[in-house]
């Protein structure tokens, strides 16, 4: 008898000339923010073509495709308004808007999105100046005119953050609030996305923070529908039968995308251990919805056998699940990550039921061109970028895995269900190793627990969404059994909270912190990835000169890096840290010391992972050869027990005055680093030829609080570059001048973030600085700088640079006798 012949292999699929066209549109939308990578990416799009053997598209068709890409996303790109320059003062008012969309967020709080916004002054409190009243006739030459009491309009959309809200508005309606608007700026460092961009793209520039109701007043509630009416009804009895701690809170979750009843640090502990995906709405959750789908119609053909010879079982699938993921959209208020999701399960879907097989590649792109053609920015959407990358990962890299499942195809009902734990490993790693340089790049942090995806995942996807969804179907019309499905899921879910809290109490969910990929090479690393799946496809020049590409995108910002810190060069970059404070100075070999580590008064906000880390490990690993606390003010050390933690770091110094808080203890004992108190007179030794000039304060001090900050100089070869005073106040800094001690020095980072109480002409002087430095939030409660210190340096002769304005600051010496080349990381 002639043997059966072996299955076709099935190749992974190519792609087709408009998918190609595709990727240089969405090339040339990301060139809109970064001209550069998007411009890399094209060319590498375009190359890889090439070397894959397609003659179309061509060359100048991708150019042409990508230009009109960029165009588009110009176009659709929201232009920033002139905001009133009195925005920046961030007077007490009262706001006046239109409800627009309300989304919930974790700790019990909403974002709200407001338009049609108007702010009138707080008639109890003093206008800021050159700003009139309405009984006022005249205003001051030039100076801003501000909302009388009949309100002005606000341009573009506005972020309202509500802690612990009263009620929740409908969109559409109208609301007032006491409140102090403010830009949406801040933390733009090199290598990050700053906060104004990430809200620019959505039509947003002002944000206002409340807490509680009591400043809030509903104007007009819209009337809900009675289908949000149901809403409603439903998220009570969800909670009701789930019950109001995290377990109940995440069922909630699971049904309609409702984090705000899980408790923040059991969200947290989710996140470190890689399991933050099984609590976002994102395509999971319709997967298991759609999986239903897949249940009923295997059902459905057991029940009655026939009906599959005239509806084939996939297509009876689509035919099933779109009701009930059309269903789940509205649950989960349509947010843009279910939209996401039920696009491509729509275009996959759609190619079922057109008899296609294979349909994982096309169904993406198809997905994908739709999102582009409704909004060209989705690029940016991070949400976006990790669906379409998983996606990929799972048609480029799971056929790799082929051998193993011929193998043990065909044996039985054992070898069947000896292929799930090896297949689910394989989707895992698959879809892990594709959004790996997202992950990087975005969230920084990494953690080696991917076996509790595997542990986990199935648990929560088969079981607690399945028994969620089901108690949900009934809550309303059967209680007694929607309670009893709902405490069954709450019951998985408090089993994996108290997993990962055991686990925490040990220390078994640690994090830290990784090197964060330029673009280049991120492009480099999934060229490689996709190189591997088509290798058998190419031949071997092909496979060759493709190798040879990836190496170049890999290595060469590895080459351009160790041919910069080759130099014999200095920097010092005033990190953008808000209302806070960091400085970095780095030296040859790319050696990097931190002096202060920013910080801000929100007791939830951890700089050192938000913001200072994101900010040292692009392009390079997790550590620092010292840190320096000039005092312990929260705006100048709230960051540090994070990199203590986290970082590799060779010393710790300070005033003598640390930190009162466990954290900073518990991190400082972690390290295994001895604290130094630095004292006036010292001379530390960065690097040859690099040292810290100690100026203050004097052994034997009583000064205390500002005025006992590290005062601190930095010298190249004899030639003083800047000086670092903290928070000094006028009296010490000018009791420096006074001293008669060499305080010259190029760059002035300007005391205590440029407040009246650090005013000090005399020291002004006695630095001879051409550039004054301030470390400041823009819109601060506290007037940073003061007018009179601005001022001051001005008639000092310094140019006057602040991250409010400029970001990140970066003042660079290409030699101990050349200027200093100092700008903004906004290149203003």
């Amino acid at each position: 008898m002639r043997d059966a012949p072996a299955p076709a292999r099935r190749a992974v699929p190519g792609l087709l000339p408009w998918q190609g066209l595709l990727l240089a549109c969405a090339c040339g939308a990301w060139a809109v923010q970064d001209p550069a990578s998007g411009a890399l990416a094209l060319l590498a799009t375009a190359a890889c073509f090439r070397l894959a053997g397609r003659a179309l598209p061509g060359p100048g068709l991708m150019l042409l495709a990508a230009l009109a890409g960029l165009a588009y996303a110009w176009l659709r790109l929201p232009a920033p308004p002139d905001l009133p320059d009195w925005i920046d003062r961030r007077p007490h008012g009262v706001l006046l808007a239109r409800v627009e969309a309300v989304s919930d967020r974790p700790g019990n709080r909403l974002e709200i999105l407001l338009d049609g916004v108007s702010f009138r002054f707080d008639s109890a409190r003093p206008l800021p100046p050159g700003v009139r009243s309405a009984s006022d006739s005249q205003t001051v030459p030039g100076a801003a005119v501000g909302p009388t009491q009949a309100g002005e309009p606000l341009p573009g959309r506005m972020v309202w953050t509500w802690q612990d809200p009263a009620f929740r508005p409908v969109p559409g309606s109208m609301v007032r609030l006491a409140a102090r608007p403010h830009a949406v700026d801040g933390f733009d460092n090199p290598g990050v996305q700053d906060w104004a961009w990430r809200w620019r793209v959505r039509g947003v520039f002002l944000r206002v923070f409340t807490q509680g109701g009591k400043a809030v007043e509903l104007v007009r509630q819209a009337d809900p529908s009675a289908l949000e009416a149901w809403r409603g009804r439903l998220r009570e009895a969800i909670l009701r039968g789930a019950g109001g701690d995290s377990a109940g809170g995440m069922v909630l979750g699971l049904v309609t995308g409702d984090r705000s009843g899980v408790d923040p640090s059991d969200l947290d502990r989710v996140r470190r251990a890689s399991l933050a995906h099984l609590l976002a709405v994102s395509g999971m959750n319709l997967a298991a919805v759609a999986a239903m789908g897949w249940a009923l119609a295997w059902l459905a053909g057991a029940a009655w056998p026939g009906l599959l010879l005239r509806v084939p079982r996939p297509r009876l699938a689509v035919l099933l699940g779109a009701p009930l993921v059309a269903g789940y959209l509205w649950l989960g208020r349509f947010e843009p990550s279910l939209v996401r999701a039920a696009l491509m399960f729509g275009a996959w879907g759609w190619l079922l039921l057109l008899g296609r097989t294979g349909v994982l590649l096309d169904g993406l792109f198809f997905a994908l061109a739709v999102m582009f053609a409704l909004d060209p920015l989705c690029v940016f959407d991070v949400g976006l970028q990790l669906s379409a990358a998983a996606v990929a990962g799972l048609v480029l890299l799971a056929p790799l895995a082929l051998p193993v499942a011929d193998a043990l195809r065909g044996g039985g009902a054992w070898r069947l269900a000896a292929l799930v734990l090896p297949g689910w490993i394989a989707v895992t790693l698959a879809a892990q190793l594709a959004v790996l340089p997202i992950q990087a790049s975005v969230f920084g942090e990494a953690g080696a627990h991917l076996y509790l995806n595997l542990l986990w995942t199935p648990v929560v996807e088969w079981a607690a969404q399945p028994l969620a969804y089901l108690g949900a179907l009934c809550a309303t019309w059967w209680p007694a059994m929607g309670d009893a499905l709902l405490r069954a899921s709450a019951g998985l879910c408090a089993l994996l909270f108290e997993s990962l809290r055991f686990m925490d109490a040990r220390g078994w969910l640690a994090v830290h912190p990784v090197y964060r990929p330029w673009s280049p090479e991120a492009l480099g690393y999934w060229l490689l990835l996709g190189g591997l799946a088509y290798a058998r496809r190419m031949g071997a020049r092909r496979a060759v000169a493709w190798c040879a590409l990836c190496l170049c995108l890999l290595g060469g910002p590895w080459l351009w890096r160790a041919w910069e810190q080759s130099r014999d060069a200095v920097s010092l970059t005033m990190l953008d840290v808000g209302q806070g404070q960091a400085l970095v100075v780095e030296a040859r070999g790319g050696r990097r010391w931190l002096v202060d580590a920013g910080g801000t008064a929100s007791p939830s906000f951890d700089p050192g992972r938000a913001v200072l880390s994101p900010a040292l490990t692009w392009g390079r690993f997790p550590a620092l050869e010292g840190i320096a606390l000039s005092h312990p003010d929260k705006d100048h050390t709230a960051g540090a027990a994070y990199l203590l933690s986290n970082y590799r770091v060779g010393f710790l110094a300070g005033n003598g005055f640390w930190p009162g808080s466990s954290d900073f203890a518990r991190a400082v004992a972690q390290s295994g680093l001895e604290p130094r108190a630095w004292r006036a007179g010292e001379r530390i030794v960065l690097a040859e030829g690099l040292e810290l000039e100690v100026l203050g304060p004097p052994a034997g001090t009583a000064l205390t609080g500002n005025d006992a900050s590290l005062v601190l100089r930095l010298v190249w070869r004899g030639r003083g570059l800047a000086l670092l005073p903290g928070d000094a106040g006028s009296a010490v800094l000018e009791g420096l001048a006074a001293s008669g001690r060499d305080l010259s020095a190029e760059v002035l980072v300007v005391a205590h973030h440029g407040s009246r109480s650090a005013l000090a002409p005399g020291f002004y002087g006695a630095a001879g600085a051409k550039w004054g430095l301030i470390s400041c939030g823009r819109g601060n409660a506290f007037g940073f700088p003061a007018a009179e210190v601005s001022r001051a340096l001005g008639e000092a002769g310094m140019r006057v640079l602040e991250t409010a304005r400029e970001g990140a600051v970066t003042a660079r010496w290409a030699s101990a006798e050349a200027p200093a080349i100092v700008r903004g990381v906004r290149g203003r």
